[in-house]
């Protein structure tokens, strides 16, 4: 099977091949700012298609989990390509609640914020202990988008 990205004319392109593209991965990325004590993952997948890395990932919060100012969480492909970066949406679930967020590349982390609406025009706020709202159990982030590397 040629590897992807590495085709040159000529080549014959197989099912295997085609099968291979886009085959996620789990991955459990790193936080800071959040502690993940007892909460799970519902999912935490990538993809890399040549240069462009896809995730996704939900984690629920447990009895021990906590979240603190700008959570952010380690990619699970490292890129040279890291200055501040918009990678795709989000939401963060509190209760009956859902807040969209906003996934935002800082230094191979990809940082958590809300979109506010104090202006207006939606704007950038921090995700913190109490905001969108007091933390709890349940309590869930959800973040997916893509990324060059």
């Amino acid at each position: 099977m040629t590897t992807l990205g590495d085709f040159s004319s000529g080549d014959v392109l197989t099912a295997a091949d085609l099968n291979s593209i886009a085959t996620w991965t789990s991955f459990t990325p790193t936080w800071t700012n959040l502690t993940v004590g007892n909460g799970t993952y519902d999912w935490s997948l990538y993809s890399k298609v040549n240069d462009i890395v896809f995730f996704s990932m939900r984690f629920t919060l447990g009895s021990t989990s906590s979240v603190g100012t700008t959570p952010e969480f380690t990619v699970p492909v490292a890129t040279s390509n890291n200055t501040q970066l918009s990678l795709g949406t989000g939401r963060i679930g509190q209760g009956g609640n859902f807040y969209f967020a906003w996934p935002y590349m800082v230094s191979n982390e990809i940082q958590v914020w809300l979109f506010g609406t104090s202006s207006t025009y939606a704007t950038r706020t921090a995700v913190t202990s109490a905001a969108p709202g007091s933390w709890a159990t349940g309590h869930s982030i959800q973040i997916q988008g893509s990324y060059y590397v």
